[in-house]
Protein backbone atom coordinates (compact mmCIF):
# COMPACT_ATOMS: atom_id res chain seq x y z
CA UNK A 1 0.00 0.00 0.00
CA UNK A 2 1.39 3.41 -1.01
CA UNK A 3 2.07 5.74 1.91
CA UNK A 4 0.07 8.98 2.06
CA UNK A 5 2.27 12.00 1.21
CA UNK A 6 0.63 15.30 2.21
CA UNK A 7 3.51 17.24 0.62
CA UNK A 8 2.62 15.84 -2.81
CA UNK A 9 -0.98 16.94 -2.35
CA UNK A 10 0.15 20.50 -1.56
CA UNK A 11 2.34 20.59 -4.67
CA UNK A 12 -0.51 19.30 -6.81
CA UNK A 13 -2.88 21.97 -5.49
CA UNK A 14 -0.33 24.77 -6.03
CA UNK A 15 0.48 23.56 -9.55
CA UNK A 16 -3.21 23.40 -10.45
CA UNK A 17 -3.81 26.89 -9.06
CA UNK A 18 -0.90 28.32 -11.07
CA UNK A 19 -2.14 26.69 -14.29
CA UNK A 20 -5.64 28.06 -13.71
CA UNK A 21 -4.20 31.52 -13.12
CA UNK A 22 -2.27 31.42 -16.41
CA UNK A 23 -5.32 30.10 -18.30
CA UNK A 24 -7.53 32.86 -16.89
CA UNK A 25 -4.87 35.48 -17.65
CA UNK A 26 -4.50 34.30 -21.25
CA UNK A 27 -8.19 35.00 -21.88
CA UNK A 28 -8.62 37.95 -19.55
CA UNK A 29 -9.91 41.21 -21.01
CA UNK A 30 -8.88 43.72 -18.36
CA UNK A 31 -5.34 44.38 -17.18
CA UNK A 32 -6.14 46.00 -13.83
CA UNK A 33 -9.02 45.97 -11.37
CA UNK A 34 -10.28 43.29 -8.95
CA UNK A 35 -10.30 40.60 -11.64
CA UNK A 36 -7.47 42.01 -13.70
CA UNK A 37 -4.93 39.68 -15.28
CA UNK A 38 -1.92 41.84 -14.49
CA UNK A 39 -0.15 43.24 -11.47
CA UNK A 40 -0.84 46.97 -11.30
CA UNK A 41 1.02 49.38 -9.06
CA UNK A 42 -0.52 52.88 -8.97
CA UNK A 43 1.98 55.56 -8.00
CA UNK A 44 0.21 58.84 -8.75
CA UNK A 45 0.52 60.45 -11.23
CA UNK A 46 2.08 57.39 -12.93
CA UNK A 47 1.33 53.67 -12.87
CA UNK A 48 3.33 50.48 -13.45
CA UNK A 49 1.56 47.52 -15.08
CA UNK A 50 3.24 44.09 -15.11
CA UNK A 51 1.64 41.55 -17.46
CA UNK A 52 4.73 39.43 -17.97
CA UNK A 53 4.80 35.60 -17.98
CA UNK A 54 1.00 35.19 -18.09
CA UNK A 55 0.49 33.30 -21.35
CA UNK A 56 -1.38 36.23 -22.87
CA UNK A 57 -2.32 35.94 -26.53
CA UNK A 58 -3.64 39.50 -26.85
CA UNK A 59 -2.95 42.86 -25.28
CA UNK A 60 -5.29 43.25 -22.28
CA UNK A 61 -7.80 46.07 -22.33
CA UNK A 62 -8.15 48.51 -19.48
CA UNK A 63 -4.47 49.45 -19.22
CA UNK A 64 -4.52 52.85 -17.49
CA UNK A 65 -3.73 55.84 -19.71
CA UNK A 66 -1.28 57.08 -17.08
CA UNK A 67 0.89 53.96 -17.29
CA UNK A 68 4.58 54.86 -17.36
CA UNK A 69 6.03 51.33 -17.30
CA UNK A 70 4.37 48.40 -19.10
CA UNK A 71 5.80 44.87 -18.99
CA UNK A 72 4.45 42.26 -21.42
CA UNK A 73 7.48 39.99 -21.77
CA UNK A 74 7.33 36.20 -22.18
CA UNK A 75 3.77 35.91 -23.47
CA UNK A 76 2.25 34.54 -26.71
CA UNK A 77 1.17 37.81 -28.32
CA UNK A 78 1.25 37.57 -32.13
CA UNK A 79 -0.35 40.82 -33.24
CA UNK A 80 -0.92 44.36 -32.02
CA UNK A 81 -3.29 46.97 -33.43
CA UNK A 82 -1.87 50.28 -34.66
CA UNK A 83 -3.66 52.08 -31.82
CA UNK A 84 -2.51 49.63 -29.10
CA UNK A 85 -0.33 52.19 -27.31
CA UNK A 86 -1.86 55.38 -28.69
CA UNK A 87 -3.48 56.52 -25.44
CA UNK A 88 -0.41 55.84 -23.29
CA UNK A 89 0.95 59.37 -23.57
CA UNK A 90 3.44 59.20 -20.68
CA UNK A 91 4.76 55.70 -21.33
CA UNK A 92 8.50 55.62 -20.58
CA UNK A 93 9.28 51.88 -20.38
CA UNK A 94 7.87 49.16 -22.64
CA UNK A 95 9.03 45.55 -22.52
CA UNK A 96 7.30 43.21 -24.95
CA UNK A 97 10.25 40.91 -25.51
CA UNK A 98 9.91 37.19 -26.24
CA UNK A 99 6.49 37.15 -27.80
CA UNK A 100 5.58 36.22 -31.40
CA UNK A 101 5.33 39.61 -33.09
CA UNK A 102 6.13 39.86 -36.79
CA UNK A 103 5.44 43.60 -36.95
CA UNK A 104 4.98 46.44 -34.52
CA UNK A 105 2.61 49.43 -34.24
CA UNK A 106 3.93 52.70 -35.60
CA UNK A 107 2.77 54.95 -32.78
CA UNK A 108 4.53 55.07 -29.41
CA UNK A 109 4.84 57.82 -26.83
CA UNK A 110 7.61 60.31 -27.62
CA UNK A 111 8.50 60.13 -23.90
CA UNK A 112 9.67 56.52 -24.25
CA UNK A 113 13.08 55.96 -22.64
CA UNK A 114 13.37 52.16 -22.69
CA UNK A 115 12.07 49.80 -25.40
CA UNK A 116 12.65 46.03 -25.35
CA UNK A 117 11.50 43.95 -28.32
CA UNK A 118 13.99 41.07 -28.16
CA UNK A 119 13.02 37.52 -29.12
CA UNK A 120 10.20 38.25 -31.56
CA UNK A 121 9.92 37.69 -35.33
CA UNK A 122 10.48 41.25 -36.50
CA UNK A 123 12.01 41.63 -39.96
CA UNK A 124 11.95 45.42 -40.30
CA UNK A 125 10.73 48.72 -38.90
CA UNK A 126 9.09 51.50 -40.86
CA UNK A 127 11.74 53.94 -42.01
CA UNK A 128 10.76 56.76 -39.63
CA UNK A 129 9.65 54.53 -36.73
CA UNK A 130 12.48 55.68 -34.43
CA UNK A 131 12.38 59.30 -35.60
CA UNK A 132 9.67 60.12 -33.06
CA UNK A 133 11.47 58.29 -30.23
CA UNK A 134 14.02 61.04 -29.67
CA UNK A 135 14.26 60.39 -25.91
CA UNK A 136 15.08 56.69 -26.18
CA UNK A 137 18.07 55.65 -24.06
CA UNK A 138 17.79 51.83 -24.01
CA UNK A 139 16.84 49.75 -27.07
CA UNK A 140 16.90 45.94 -27.27
CA UNK A 141 15.86 44.44 -30.61
CA UNK A 142 18.09 41.36 -30.39
CA UNK A 143 17.05 37.84 -31.45
CA UNK A 144 14.78 38.94 -34.27
CA UNK A 145 15.12 38.60 -38.07
CA UNK A 146 16.23 42.11 -38.94
CA UNK A 147 18.20 42.38 -42.18
CA UNK A 148 18.67 46.17 -42.03
CA UNK A 149 19.97 48.33 -39.24
CA UNK A 150 17.23 50.73 -38.06
CA UNK A 151 17.51 54.35 -39.13
CA UNK A 152 17.07 57.60 -37.19
CA UNK A 153 17.98 56.18 -33.80
CA UNK A 154 17.94 58.55 -30.86
CA UNK A 155 21.21 60.39 -30.24
CA UNK A 156 20.50 59.87 -26.51
CA UNK A 157 20.91 56.07 -26.70
CA UNK A 158 23.12 54.65 -23.94
CA UNK A 159 22.50 50.92 -24.50
CA UNK A 160 21.79 49.30 -27.87
CA UNK A 161 21.36 45.56 -28.45
CA UNK A 162 20.97 44.42 -32.08
CA UNK A 163 22.70 41.08 -31.54
CA UNK A 164 21.58 37.83 -33.17
CA UNK A 165 19.84 39.25 -36.21
CA UNK A 166 20.71 39.03 -39.92
CA UNK A 167 22.41 42.36 -40.60
CA UNK A 168 25.04 41.00 -43.00
CA UNK A 169 26.93 43.74 -44.87
CA UNK A 170 26.02 46.48 -42.47
CA UNK A 171 27.91 49.77 -42.77
CA UNK A 172 29.08 50.43 -39.21
CA UNK A 173 29.45 54.12 -40.06
CA UNK A 174 25.71 54.38 -39.41
CA UNK A 175 26.56 54.15 -35.71
CA UNK A 176 28.80 57.23 -35.61
CA UNK A 177 26.01 59.71 -34.62
CA UNK A 178 25.37 57.69 -31.43
CA UNK A 179 27.86 59.69 -29.42
CA UNK A 180 26.28 58.89 -26.02
CA UNK A 181 26.35 55.13 -26.54
CA UNK A 182 28.06 53.16 -23.76
CA UNK A 183 27.05 49.52 -24.39
CA UNK A 184 26.68 47.99 -27.88
CA UNK A 185 25.77 44.39 -28.81
CA UNK A 186 26.21 43.37 -32.46
CA UNK A 187 27.19 39.73 -32.02
CA UNK A 188 26.20 36.91 -34.40
CA UNK A 189 25.05 39.05 -37.31
CA UNK A 190 27.43 37.89 -40.07
CA UNK A 191 28.67 41.46 -40.36
CA UNK A 192 31.46 41.64 -42.93
CA UNK A 193 33.73 44.62 -42.42
CA UNK A 194 37.27 45.50 -43.42
CA UNK A 195 37.47 49.24 -42.71
CA UNK A 196 40.08 50.44 -40.22
CA UNK A 197 38.17 52.64 -37.75
CA UNK A 198 34.91 50.69 -37.66
CA UNK A 199 33.52 52.08 -34.41
CA UNK A 200 34.43 55.73 -34.87
CA UNK A 201 32.48 58.45 -33.10
CA UNK A 202 31.33 56.41 -30.09
CA UNK A 203 34.01 57.61 -27.69
CA UNK A 204 32.03 56.80 -24.52
CA UNK A 205 31.77 53.05 -25.19
CA UNK A 206 32.44 50.88 -22.15
CA UNK A 207 31.27 47.52 -23.57
CA UNK A 208 31.40 46.29 -27.18
CA UNK A 209 30.25 42.82 -28.31
CA UNK A 210 31.16 41.84 -31.90
CA UNK A 211 31.48 38.05 -31.49
CA UNK A 212 30.44 35.80 -34.38
CA UNK A 213 30.85 38.16 -37.34
CA UNK A 214 33.31 38.52 -40.24
CA UNK A 215 35.45 41.43 -39.13
CA UNK A 216 38.66 40.59 -40.96
CA UNK A 217 41.32 43.02 -39.79
CA UNK A 218 42.30 44.95 -36.68
CA UNK A 219 44.41 47.99 -37.49
CA UNK A 220 46.01 50.75 -35.43
CA UNK A 221 42.86 52.85 -35.95
CA UNK A 222 40.22 50.22 -35.11
CA UNK A 223 39.71 51.35 -31.50
CA UNK A 224 41.27 54.78 -31.49
CA UNK A 225 39.77 57.21 -28.94
CA UNK A 226 38.07 54.55 -26.82
CA UNK A 227 39.48 55.45 -23.38
CA UNK A 228 36.49 54.05 -21.43
CA UNK A 229 36.24 50.65 -23.14
CA UNK A 230 36.36 47.91 -20.49
CA UNK A 231 34.83 44.85 -22.20
CA UNK A 232 35.65 43.92 -25.81
CA UNK A 233 34.41 40.68 -27.39
CA UNK A 234 35.90 39.92 -30.83
CA UNK A 235 35.76 36.12 -30.66
CA UNK A 236 34.91 33.99 -33.72
CA UNK A 237 35.58 36.53 -36.47
CA UNK A 238 38.41 34.77 -38.39
CA UNK A 239 40.27 38.01 -37.86
CA UNK A 240 43.91 39.02 -38.30
CA UNK A 241 45.76 41.73 -36.39
CA UNK A 242 47.35 44.12 -38.88
CA UNK A 243 49.26 46.21 -36.36
CA UNK A 244 50.47 45.69 -32.75
CA UNK A 245 49.00 49.08 -31.98
CA UNK A 246 45.51 47.78 -32.72
CA UNK A 247 45.30 46.56 -29.12
CA UNK A 248 47.81 48.80 -27.37
CA UNK A 249 45.39 51.75 -27.44
CA UNK A 250 42.94 49.83 -25.20
CA UNK A 251 44.36 51.27 -22.03
CA UNK A 252 41.42 50.50 -19.71
CA UNK A 253 40.18 47.15 -21.07
CA UNK A 254 39.46 44.66 -18.28
CA UNK A 255 38.03 41.78 -20.37
CA UNK A 256 39.12 40.87 -23.90
CA UNK A 257 37.90 37.88 -25.97
CA UNK A 258 39.95 36.95 -29.06
CA UNK A 259 39.38 33.18 -29.47
CA UNK A 260 38.25 31.75 -32.80
CA UNK A 261 40.35 34.09 -34.95
CA UNK A 262 43.34 33.78 -37.29
CA UNK A 263 45.81 35.32 -34.88
CA UNK A 264 49.09 33.42 -35.13
CA UNK A 265 51.08 35.53 -32.71
CA UNK A 266 50.74 38.76 -30.77
CA UNK A 267 53.75 40.88 -29.95
CA UNK A 268 54.48 42.11 -26.43
CA UNK A 269 53.92 45.63 -27.70
CA UNK A 270 50.23 44.85 -28.12
CA UNK A 271 49.78 44.39 -24.37
CA UNK A 272 52.17 46.91 -22.90
CA UNK A 273 49.30 49.20 -21.86
CA UNK A 274 47.04 46.44 -20.44
CA UNK A 275 47.35 47.51 -16.82
CA UNK A 276 43.70 46.83 -15.93
CA UNK A 277 43.06 43.58 -17.81
CA UNK A 278 41.55 40.81 -15.67
CA UNK A 279 40.31 38.35 -18.34
CA UNK A 280 42.04 37.54 -21.62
Amino acid sequence: MTAFNPFSIVLLVLSSAFQNKVTVAAHAKDACGPRGACRCFPQSPKETVDCGWLGLTDLPTGIPANVSALYLQRNEIKKLDEESFQDMMILETLDISYNKLADFPEYLSSKLIELRLAGNKLTKFKKDFFLRLSNLQVLDISYNKLADFPEYLSSKLIELNVGNNQLGNMDLAILSPLKMLQVLWLENNDISYTSTAFVSGMDLLTELYLRGNYIKILSARSFINKPYLKILDLANNNMKIESPRALSCLVNVETLFLSGNKIENISNESFHSFNHTKTL
